[in-house]
């Protein structure tokens, strides 16, 4: 977490600089572990897997190919190929397109996967409130995005690119069905059928997610 100065080849950083980067790494460490505890209270979950959760709720037909739910999320395949088998042993998400007869390069959002989040979502939403919505001002929430923003392209561009055009839809709408529709069709749908479906689970997932954590549309 602390930096020390002049060690080494490391480059130097001022005083305020280093305040600035305590300050950062510290709320990042803390903030992360209240929200994994209260989801691990509320649902048995860690953040990441919530996440997931989320991301998949509102795809099409509940559905990610598991490259575009890591960018999705910022994990590497790895970790999120880990969570995801967490999940499926819960019964939360399942892996592959059995319409299709794939396995394993999509994941799906169970029936019970999609209670789960819908229970934990307005607790959820009620975390962001109450440490960071009701904390700053209007203004602060929009600059504290920009910046969140500018910082995520430097660690995770594609995922920056996700999320920067989820926030600047306007609606914030999505699928609320909590049955899993049929998928008898997929195999029929052309490949640029299936390209452009897969863009448009990002986007959806993306507006969901800002949605589901402010449906005030706050931010």
């Amino acid at each position: 977490m602390f930096v020390m100065n002049g060690i080494g080849s490391s480059p130097r950083i001022s005083g305020s600089e280093l305040m600035a980067w305590t300050a950062f790494t510290t709320l990042m460490t803390t903030y992360s572990t209240e929200i994994d505890a209260r989801l691990k209270r509320d649902i048995g979950l860690n953040l990441f897997e919530y996440t997931i959760l989320a991301g998949l709720s509102h795809a099409e037909d509940r559905t990610m190919p598991i490259a575009a739910l890591a960018r999705l999320v910022a994990g590497s395949q790895s970790r999120v190929s880990h969570a995801v088998d967490r999940l499926q042993r819960r019964g939360l998400a399942g892996r592959g397109n059995p319409s299709a007869g794939a396995r394993g390069a999509d994941v799906f959002l169970t029936d019970a996967g999609m209670a789960a989040f819908t229970e934990a979502a307005p607790r959820h939403a009620g975390t962001a409130r109450r440490f960071v919505v009701d904390v700053l001002a209007p203004d602060e929430l929009r600059q504290l995005r920009r910046l969140c923003e500018r910082l995520l392209r430097a660690t995770a561009p594609a995922t920056a690119e996700l999320i920067g055009h989820g926030i600047s839809e306007v609606a914030c709408g999505g699928h609320s069905s909590t049955a899993r529709p049929e998928r008898d069709d997929r195999s029929d749908r052309s490949a640029g059928d299936r390209s452009s479906t897969r863009c448009r689970r990002r986007c959806d997932a993306i507006r969901a997610c800002r949605s589901r954590c402010c449906p005030d549309g706050g931010l």
